[in-house]
């Protein structure tokens, strides 16, 4: 799904679809672990991530708000959460 649209769009359009979606959640992946222990590994925080965005996708497709459902979405809305959680984890929470 991913490969097919970044082939058929401009490649500017396509940088913007994938940066859109790495950080979408990327807030979420950088603040989680520093006000939560319970959240400071990347597998919590990956998790918290794909469960939001499936939860997104999932009201996109059942509202039918013209928008296009993806697993792709879900992938890069977690990675960008991920990628956010490196950036901060220096000031992550202690257990």
């Amino acid at each position: 799904d991913l490969a097919g649209q970044v082939a058929r769009s401009s490649p500017g359009a396509a940088v913007v679809q994938i940066g859109g979606n790495l950080l979408v959640f990327a807030a979420l992946g950088a603040m989680l672990p520093v006000r939560s222990a319970r959240f400071a590994s990347l597998a919590a925080v990956a998790a918290v991530a794909a469960t939001a965005s499936l939860g997104v996708e999932l009201l996109q497709y059942g509202l039918r708000l013209g928008r296009v459902s993806s697993v792709d979405d879900v992938i890069l809305n977690a990675a960008g959460a991920v990628l956010a959680a490196l950036c901060t984890r220096r000031w992550w929470a202690r257990p």
